[in-house]
């Protein structure tokens, strides 16, 4: 079992179209030994949690690569897969056009004429997390796990799709002849975020141990969390996805800085974008996500301010640069942790703050100071804000902004 779980995470990140399929190949070698009797479901899963950890270890650890007195021979991983690349997509871009199912392997590995039963799909997607666990007892409601209890993470398994900030992950794609990952290029942080956000719940036999978090960790999930986001997921300046970004209901995207999607984005009603007012970005002052497609928004907004930002009347902000059109349907806004009152006509009026304009100029949505707290009601309110010591609790507000 750990040589498929090996072959298939090293294989799925030489050709990052065929991750997922590779992923479920694996679960379904240890399916068959589990039907077998040769295994049971705890050996499975510790096998797949320690093939994990070894990988990423021998692909970011200096302590691993090229070093025989920690791993017994010198292995330089990230310098053996890139040259296995060049050759491995040759023969696969061969096959894809003899087999007639595409000109190139992202089309061949979704194509009808691709008769592979280990194809994305939201039934693969369900088989692969049920093998996370096979029904053993887990710990219900946890949170996810960002790194295990010594501070490593996965994240590094998953550069070829969306890169990362860490010297590891900026070179590998490199050493891949990549020059990003297939489906973006994000900061490790954020890459950490979606890992947690689509964690299976932690087995009860390992809580409180390093097993814990690499039991866990679901490579199939994260692969296409774009299509649907879950959870709460905090953007970094700069980050970048070149594929179609959905927002599901309950899923969050808090922006920091800009957040670039090479695609459309839609965001279903009971979803969230999160912005921030304030200098975060040199030239605007403003928290951004820029589309270059076509923008969808049917869930609600959450705006909130720097500490010591003032606004001004007049003020604008471009919320969501659309490139090629907006459909404008927010179910509603909240600003600063209160919730707005539609007033009509995309005004609304946001409790000490007393109006804004929220529309779609351009094709792009963009919020506007209509009217803010005279000067004596800013004195009052500074005096509440350091009494009740409200500022900078961003995590909290939005907890309370997206239940009222």
């Amino acid at each position: 079992m750990a040589y498929a779980t090996t072959d298939s995470v090293l294989l799925g990140m030489l050709t990052p179209q065929l991750y997922q399929s590779m992923l479920v190949r694996a679960s379904e070698m240890g399916e068959s030994r589990i039907v077998v009797g040769v295994h049971y479901p705890l050996d499975i899963i510790g096998s797949r949690a320690f093939v994990n950890y070894d990988l990423a270890n021998y692909l970011s650890n200096p302590a691993y690569i090229n070093n025989a007195a920690t791993t017994g021979t010198a292995v330089n991983l990230p310098s053996l897969m890139g040259a296995a690349q060049g050759e491995i997509t040759t023969q696969l871009t061969a096959a894809a056009a003899a087999a007639n199912c595409g000109s190139s392997l992202a089309t061949c590995a979704t194509s009808s004429a691709n008769v592979n039963p280990y194809a994305p799909s939201a039934a693969n997607a369900a088989v692969y997390a049920a093998r996370m666990t096979y029904g053993l007892p887990t710990v219900a409601n946890a949170p996810g796990a960002l790194t295990d209890t010594q501070g490593q993470d996965a994240t590094i398994l998953l550069a070829t799709v969306y890169g990362g900030s860490s010297q590891a992950a900026r070179t590998l794609p490199g050493e891949l002849g990549l020059t990003s990952g297939m489906n973006g290029q994000l900061s490790t942080s954020t890459i950490q975020q979606i890992i947690a956000n689509t964690e299976s719940a932690p087995l009860a036999a390992f809580v409180g141990t390093e097993l814990s978090y690499w039991s866990r960790i679901n490579l199939y999930a994260p692969i296409g969390y774009f299509s649907g986001v879950t959870g709460t997921l905090n953007t970094t300046d700069g980050d970048l996805v070149t594929t179609d970004v959905t927002v599901a209901s309950g899923g969050v995207i808090d922006v920091t800085g800009k957040f670039g999607i090479e695609g459309a984005l839609g965001v279903a009603a009971g979803g969230a974008l999160g912005f921030t007012l304030g200098g975060l970005i040199p030239g605007t002052g403003y928290s951004q996500v820029a589309v270059t497609g076509t923008s969808d928004l049917e869930g609600a907004l959450d705006v909130m301010l720097e500490k010591g930002f003032n606004l001004a009347v007049g003020n604008t902000f471009e919320l969501v640069a659309a490139g090629d059109g907006l459909t404008d349907n927010i179910s509603g806004l909240s600003f600063d942790g209160s919730a707005c009152s539609a007033l009509g006509g995309g005004l609304y009026g946001c409790g000490r703050y007393d109006k804004f304009w929220l529309g779609d100029p351009a094709g792009s949505l963009t919020l506007q100071v209509e009217a803010v707290p005279e000067p004596a009601t800013w004195a009052t309110l500074l005096v509440g804000f350091a009494s009740l010591g409200v500022l900078g609790r961003r995590a909290a507000q939005r907890k309370r902004a997206l239940s009222a």
